[in-house]
Formats: structure tokens, C-alpha cells, sequence
């Protein structure tokens, strides 16, 4: 399956790279990270590495860890809340959110801060679905994320390396970006 990405879409190479070009390099070897074509294409990660290689770091700090420790992790019952400032803050249970919202497949090559990159297919309800649903306020500049918190599930988070939840953020015009 080859999928073309236009490079508008794309973080620049140089911005990504910029904090560890070295690990950039040692990544690609690593990873067998694939380059792109002059026409912007690229083929996709192979399966093992797209699923092996996560840094979803509730579930411990080795790459491998989320592969090994995700099956503790229960996605029924399980909710959304989308609050602040929203003309309709809500809080949706993913039984609720996969019925009333149409699920899209897509095709992403992502790009980490940590200079390994993958291109992966996606499927879920794209963010700005979700806040076009809630109706931010005209005085609203960001969105907020909060993971779970429940170390029980997720043996990450019995660590102090981060403080937990984890929160992130992302400008209100990023996140509604396709």
C-alpha cells in the first residue's frame, strides 16, 4: 500500500531532527525508518515495529513496555469529557462516542520528538470532530489533555519520572487541523 501525504501536512524534517540528529540516525538503522520518495510517498512501518515501538509511557519507560503491559488496560466502560470553555461541555462513554461519530481511516507518518519516525495507519474520530461537538468559546486558544490516571492499569505511573496525569496541549487552530 503506497499513500501519498502531501507535504503540507508534514512537520519539517529539520524541525523534528533538530534536537537529536544523532538519534535520528540511529533510529532509522534501529527501525529500519523508510525515506521518501521524490513524489512524497512512502510505504508503511512494518506491522512488528509499528506495534513494539511506542512511547506510551503510563505503561513503563522501555519502548517495548506499552506492547507487554497494554493488555491491563480496560477500554469498557471508558469516557471523554470535554469541558472549559465550551458552549457544551459533555462527557461522552466510548460506546456513545463510536455510535454518534464517524470513524475515519487514515494514513499518518509521524514523526517523534525523540527523532524516530514511522508511517502507521489510524483509525478513530479525528479531534476536531470532537471540539466542533463541544463549540469552544471565540475566547478559547488551547485545548488540554489529561490521561488517565490509574496505576493499576498502568504500571508507568507508579513512577515519579513524570508527574501524573500526564497533561499536554495544543493550540485551539492545531487541533482542529485535519
Amino acid at each position: 500500500m503506497r499513500v501519498h501525504i502531501p507535504s503540507s501536512h508534514i512537520t519539517p524534517k529539520a524541525v523534528a531532527l533538530s534536537r537529536r540528529q544523532l538519534l535520528a540516525t540511529a533510529a532509522a538503522g534501529v527501525l529500519g525508518t523508510h525515506t521518501a520518495h521524490a513524489q512524497g510517498v512512502m510505504e508503511p512501518t512494518a506491522f512488528k515495529h509499528a506495534t513494539t515501538h511506542n512511547n506510551f509511557l503510563e505503561f513503563g519507560l522501555d519502548k517495548q513496555d506499552p506492547s507487554k503491559h497494554a493488555q491491563s488496560l480496560k477500554t469498557r466502560p471508558w469516557t471523554v469529557t470535554v469541558d472549559g470553555l465550551v458552549h457544551r461541555p459533555h462527557t461522552l462513554d466510548v460506546e456513545t462516542l463510536l455510535r454518534t461519530m464517524a470513524l475515519e481511516d487514515r494514513v499518518y507518518r509521524f514523526r517523534c520528538v525523540e527523532a524516530w519516525a514511522m508511517v502507521i495507519p489510524w483509525m478513530g474520530i479525528p479531534l476536531a470532530a470532537l471540539l466542533a461537538r463541544a463549540q469552544p468559546l471565540s475566547s478559547a486558544r488551547h485545548v488540554a489533555f489529561q490521561t488517565l490516571m490509574d496505576p493499576q492499569q498502568m504500571p508507568g505511573q507508579r513512577g515519579t519520572f513524570l508527574p501524573w496525569p500526564y497533561t499536554e496541549g495544543l493550540r485551539l487552530d492545531e487541533a482542529q487541523h485535519p
